[in-house]
């Protein structure tokens, strides 16, 4: 079992582990007015907007790394069954891995993450969840990733 965890960064709270999911330097993809916080990486990297709130530093590069890595040290693993997931951010992270990373992950479980906004619209990107098997979790009452989307309070 691998079981990275995401980068800390400082935010006006403290330290806090986030996860991208190429949300950072975007409008498109929240309703946001102003953003949650901004990470220092999206300040060195000049991706700062109202849909800030986690790391802008790559992702699905970290984790294509960290498979290669695994292959690299002659670590036997079955590549068609590799499975994926996460909590909250970790499990919108689930949920864009599979969009960005078509055909590697044998099944997803995102717990309480959602897909952001615009992310499922074209029409192509919903063949890339074909042959993945997916079950999420997901509570009813949750007020900060609405289970049908929307805005979040």
């Amino acid at each position: 079992t691998v079981s990275p965890a995401g980068l800390a960064e400082n935010t006006p709270t403290g330290r806090d582990t986030t996860w991208s999911v190429a949300a950072e330097g975007r409008t498109d993809v929240c309703k946001r007015t102003a953003p949650q916080f901004v990470m220092d990486s999206c300040t060195i990297t000049e991706r700062v907007s109202n849909c800030n709130w986690a790391t802008c530093y790559s992702d699905v590069h970290f984790i294509k790394t960290i498979l290669a890595s695994l292959a690299e040290a002659g670590i036997p693993f079955d590549t068609h069954r590799i499975h994926l997931a996460g909590v909250s951010n970790g499990g919108m992270l689930s949920d864009y891995l599979q969009l960005q990373m078509p055909g590697t992950f044998a099944s997803l479980t995102p717990w309480y993450g959602a897909y952001l906004l615009h992310y499922l619209d074209k029409g192509s990107q919903n063949s890339k969840l074909v042959n993945t098997s997916y079950f999420a979790l997901h509570g009813a009452l949750d007020q900060t990733i609405p289970i049908r989307g929307g805005d979040s309070q």
